[in-house]
């Protein structure tokens, strides 16, 4: 990889490494602010990470244009992370992403305890769906929302 590209992929784990830092401290103490900070940074990641897919996907191309084979949806690519990925068509455009199977493993727990939110609090439900924090007698629990089947 280039310089550029290596530079990128640096940007990109360093973001992530300090969204799960943030993401991570929260607690039911925390503030908006901290919890403002994380979600921030969450952003940021997710950002630098597909700066990183889009700039590597493009690299690929031009370097096949010049003399080798195009790339095309299904051939490998490196993840910002530096796991390996499948490139996928996206608006048009390849990009890479995870070669895990999306969707929902049907032995997955919908519900999960929660440690770091407060009721009312989105959450993401360890199978993977969107969901909020609600309050019972042994703590918090993120269960999915019903807009989602």
């Amino acid at each position: 990889m280039s310089d550029d590209l290596n530079a990128l992929q640096e940007t990109a784990a360093q973001a992530r490494a300090k969204a799960d830092e943030l993401t991570a401290a929260l607690t039911t103490e925390s503030s908006d602010e901290e919890r403002t900070a994380a979600e921030e940074a969450e952003t940021a990641a997710v950002d630098a990470e597909s700066a990183f897919a889009t700039a590597k996907a493009e690299a690929d191309a031009a370097a096949a244009a010049q003399g080798g084979e195009v790339p095309k949806a299904g051939d490998t690519c490196t993840l910002p992370d530096g796991s390996e990925g499948v490139l996928a068509e996206q608006d048009g455009q390849l990009v890479c992403v995870s070669k895990e199977a999306p969707g929902v493993d049907a032995n997955a727990s919908r519900t999960g305890f929660v440690s770091n939110g407060r009721p009312g609090d989105e959450c993401t439900c360890p199978d993977g769906r969107k969901g909020t924090v609600h309050k019972f007698d042994e703590g918090l629990v993120c269960i999915p929302n019903a807009d989602q089947g």
